[in-house]
């Protein structure tokens, strides 16, 4: 479930307390009520929204993550020749490493 909040509805009778679990699952968006357990198809405008505009939301942190990688992976290949060409180098000098890890 990607939203699920504690909410307390509207009542006619100011003194019913009665607690309903709004759960807004894409494909099927509705309230159930904890006492009856039955659904309410008709969610608040607003409330559809809000539902469309996080389904956004999430589609853009998605598309976000997949650039970032892409960039990354970019980076890490054109990144490879030069770290070759380090560890060819320090190969070259007798002890390299174990100077650098007894140094430090």
């Amino acid at each position: 479930m990607w939203w699920e909040a504690e909410v307390r509805p509207i009542l006619k009778n100011p003194t019913e307390h009665s607690q309903v679990t709004l759960h807004m699952d894409p494909p099927s968006k509705r309230i159930k009520t904890k006492e009856s357990d039955s659904s309410v198809e008709d969610l608040p405008p607003q409330l559809e929204e809000l539902a469309k505009v996080q389904d956004l939301v999430e589609k853009s942190f998605d598309n976000e993550t997949e650039q970032i990688m892409k960039i990354k992976e970019s980076f890490a290949k054109s990144r490879q020749p030069l770290l070759e060409q380090r560890s060819a180098i320090a190969k070259q000098i007798p002890g390299f490493w174990l100077q650098v890890v007894s140094s430090n």
